[in-house]
C-alpha cells in the first residue's frame, strides 16, 4: 500500500464528514465542517481519536440520561438507545458502530430530541 499523499488524505476526510456526498471543503455544510474543525483541534491538543469517540459517545449518553432513559433504577437502557439509533440515527446503525465523524451528525439528530422532550416539560 503506497503513501497516502495531503490531497488524498484531505478528500477522505471530507469524505467521512459529508458521508461520501463530497471531498472537497466546499462540499461541507455547516454543521459538517464545525464538527470537522472540532475534531481536528481535539487532535492537535494530543487527543487520540478513540478518545474523542468515547467523549462524543458519553454527550449522547448524557442526554439520554437527562431525558431519564434508564433500564434498571439508575442503569442507561442501551438497547433503547441501541434501537432510537438504528430507527431514527441518520445511518440506521448501533452507536458503537458510528466513526467519529459520524457520530458529529448523530449528536446533533439525538439533542433535538433532547430539546423537544426538554419542550414537552
Amino acid at each position: 500500500m503506497g503513501k497516502v499523499n495531503d490531497k488524498e488524505f484531505k478528500a477522505n476526510l471530507v469524505k467521512q464528514y459529508t458521508s461520501e456526498r463530497g471531498t472537497s471543503t466546499k462540499d461541507l455544510h455547516y454543521e459538517e465542517a464545525d464538527a470537522m474543525i472540532t475534531d481536528l483541534n481535539g487532535m492537535q491538543g494530543g487527543a487520540k481519536p478513540q478518545a474523542l469517540i468515547n467523549k462524543k459517545r458519553r454527550l449522547l449518553l448524557y442526554y439520554a440520561h437527562q431525558m431519564s432513559w434508564y433500564k434498571e433504577g439508575r442503569k442507561l437502557d442501551m438497547q433503547r438507545i441501541d434501537d432510537w439509533c438504528e430507527k431514527s440515527g441518520y445511518l440506521h446503525k448501533k452507536l458503537n458502530d458510528y466513526s467519529l465523524a459520524e457520530l458529529s451528525k448523530l449528536i446533533f439528530q439525538f439533542e433535538q430530541v433532547y430539546i423537544h422532550h426538554l419542550n414537552s416539560i
